[in-house]
């Protein structure tokens, strides 16, 4: 017998509170568990986190909340919590004395590793709304913008249909932007006349390539979202959470015109590198103009000239903890956290939220003509009165989301505005209540390794490129290439290279697997016969391929660009195994082991066509005609198991989607 105590002096700080271990896993005890003694001071809470082991605890002291993936739930002395890997979780002491528990901890290598590679949701949403960043109507997308947010949000949309989920993708122009106001100037017409112009083109583009949106706003043409935002930033201003001051602005030293957003450029005050005014496109960090180096006007060459200012302004100083701890509990992306600390370190400003300017939403506050709310606060509280609209909740709080999945897609130098502004004016709403947002950031996207740009015309456009390039074309290769952890290029050469080497091939695959069908076994698939060891391994292959690209569509781990590699091996290892098993063509003992290479074959081919739907849904449409249906994929349903064609099923002999051309017809599309 071996008696062991814990004492005050034993406990070590662990997940922010107080733990000591009484027993641990090691050679000469040969322990299968890890004992723990867990304090948990009143007011404190543990860190959320993950980890590999499973997980028990008993409470034997205190009362609080535990909060889990699927929920929270009070706890008392006599409660038993479990929890199995990677479950996300922590504990909240919410009486006046310690919560004590006794917790164990075991692993189990081999569920661990079954968990960690089977995709979960929390709870299974009956409805997710799939959020894309409102480009700015002051041009045309070109494939920088498609490469993000908007190719990202319809295959992530698509995907959660096939689950049974009710996604819809939202997005819309943010008409009231500045830098709209800025391009009517520089064409000579109107602002209104100048969103209106461009919102089209914007709408049109988007179809073109295949991303539907379900509700595209129009906030210059919606009075009932102009007047939902007013009514949220009128109880932004009640609360105390929007106040007034006055403090210093810059201003061109000519006309005295007050310099904002495009209006002013100099040194970021975090990384130095030359930016405009309010946000850095390079490294993500806000700025408040007076705090640019070297600032200059974009109105005249004079140094601006600084004026104190009265505006509105968010008291976002007051969230930096709780933007921390929402960040936490949504597992974000550890780029997301980073900046966060990052700008905490700095200190997060009070940022001013009413701006002097002709063009833009007005508020209703007196005093307050000549200004007009930040189109980023606006866009906010905007997403606040969208979704509740298209809810179908009765009674749902104008300041709360509606009961769904939100997955905000946007680039990543509009990181403040969604990752720190956005969850802090909705904390200010409703503190109680923190939507269950998901975010999928992409880096930029390079052309001929510069920066696209509108501006100095350095960009491929998207309508133009749909005109003389297949739709899927363009949506493989922006995959392919998706800048999601770093910067990546688009070059029309190796446009043209990978997509003859990649989905081009897959397509001449089909068309070779057709004809095998149709000459062998008459057009239709014969059923199975003797399988081999190799057979039934690649079946196996076949399973883990599901498992593997399922991920690459998940919030947490969304990567196009990993699953079109995955079907890229897909079509490899299939073309492998099908030279493998050629042999026992022709040769009457073995036809069994034949029929069943024939009947994987396919297989595979209708799940390449099923797994890749979310990105290239045209091509697989053509991938499952060409395959004996008809009718298409339809609401097809995401497989959980290898999807193998019933025996007698007929084949088609469809011509090729894709038309191989020269990359020199088509250099002219960079301008």
């Amino acid at each position: 017998m071996e008696i062991r105590r814990v004492t005050d002096a034993a406990l070590h700080s662990a997940y922010d509170v107080k733990v000591g271990t009484a027993i641990e896993t090691n050679a000469s005890r040969q322990a299968p568990f890890i004992a723990s003694w867990v304090v948990i001071e009143p007011g404190r809470a543990t860190t959320p986190h993950r980890h590999d082991e499973f997980e028990s605890f008993l409470v034997i002291s205190g009362e609080g909340q535990v909060y889990g993936d699927a929920g929270s739930e009070f706890i008392e002395v006599g409660s038993l919590v479990e929890f199995s890997p990677f479950d996300r979780h922590y504990l909240t002491n919410t009486s006046n004395t310690d919560l004590v528990l006794v917790s164990l901890v075991w692993r189990d290598p081999y569920a661990a590793a079954a968990i960690a590679g089977t995709p979960r949701r929390s709870t299974l949403a009956a409805r997710e709304f799939v959020i894309s960043a409102p480009p700015t109507p002051n041009g045309d997308l070109h494939l920088g913008h498609i490469s993000g947010p908007y190719l990202g949000a319809d295959i992530r949309r698509r995907y959660s249909l096939m689950l049974g989920i009710n996604a819809i993708h939202v997005t819309g122009t943010d008409d009231f932007q500045s830098y709209v106001g800025a391009k009517a100037a520089q064409l000579g017409t109107t602002p209104d006349h100048t969103a209106d112009q461009f919102s089209a083109r914007i709408q049109g583009t988007l179809q073109s390539l295949g991303i539907e949106t379900a509700y595209f706003n129009r906030p210059l043409h919606t009075q009932s979202y102009c007047d939902g935002v007013v009514e949220l930033f009128n109880r932004l201003v009640s609360s105390g959470a929007i106040y007034e001051a006055s403090m210093p602005a810059l201003y061109d030293a000519e006309d005295d015109r007050y310099l904002w957003e495009f209006a002013v450029s100099g040194g970021c005050p975090n990384c130095g590198k030359t930016t405009g005014g309010n946000i850095c496109e390079d490294c993500g960090h806000p700025n408040v103009c007076t705090d640019l180096a070297n600032p200059c006007s974009t109105y005249s060459s004079k140094e601006p000239v600084v004026r104190q200012t009265k505006r509105m302004h968010f008291r976002l100083s007051q969230f930096q903890n709780d933007l921390v701890r929402f960040h936490e509990e949504r597992a974000s992306p550890p780029k997301l956290r980073a900046v966060l600390e990052q700008m905490i370190a700095r200190g997060l400003p009070d940022v001013a939220v009413t701006h002097p300017s002709d063009w833009g939403m007005k508020t209703s506050l007196p005093g307050y003509d000549g200004q007009v709310l930040w189109a980023w606060v606006e866009m906010a509280l905007g997403y606040l009165v969208t979704l509740n609209a298209l809810s179908a909740d009765a009674g749902t709080p104008t300041n709360t989301f509606p009961e769904a999945e939100i997955t905000q897609f946007f680039g990543f130098d509009n990181s403040f505005y969604y990752a720190v502004l956005f969850p802090a004016l909705y904390m200010a709403l409703d503190q109680a209540k923190k939507p269950a947002i998901s975010f999928v950031f992409n880096e930029f996207y390079l052309l001929d390794q510069r920066k696209f740009s509108t501006s100095r015309n350095h960009a491929v456009w998207a309508h133009e490129f749909v005109e003389v390039q297949h739709p899927d074309l363009i949506r493989f290769y922006l995959a392919w290439t998706r800048p999601e952890t770093k910067r990546t290029n688009f070059g029309i050469a190796h446009f043209f290279e990978v997509t003859k080497s990649e989905i081009i091939d897959w397509q001449n695959w089909v068309i070779d697997l057709s004809a095998r069908v149709l000459k062998g076994f008459h057009g239709t698939v014969p059923d199975s016969g003797t399988w081999t060891s190799s057979q039934k391994v690649f079946l196996a292959k076949l399973q883990a391929h599901i498992d593997a690209i399922a991920s690459c569509y998940q919030t947490a781990t969304f990567s196009p660009q990993t699953a079109m590699r995955l079907c890229s091996e897909l079509v490899r290892a299939t073309k492998q195994f099908r030279e493998e098993n050629v042999h026992w063509a022709g040769l009457p003992r073995y036809f069994g082991e034949f029929r069943t290479a024939i009947v994987l074959e396919v297989t595979a081919a209708r799940l390449l066509a099923m797994t890749a739907s979310p990105t290239i849904p045209v091509f697989c449409a053509w991938i499952w005609q060409s395959l004996g249906d008809e009718a298409g994929m339809g609401e097809m349903a995401w497989p959980a198991l290898p999807p193998v064609p019933p025996p007698g099923m007929a084949m088609r002999q469809l011509g090729p989607l894709f038309v191989e051309t020269s990359s020199r017809q088509d250099t002219d599309m960079i301008a």
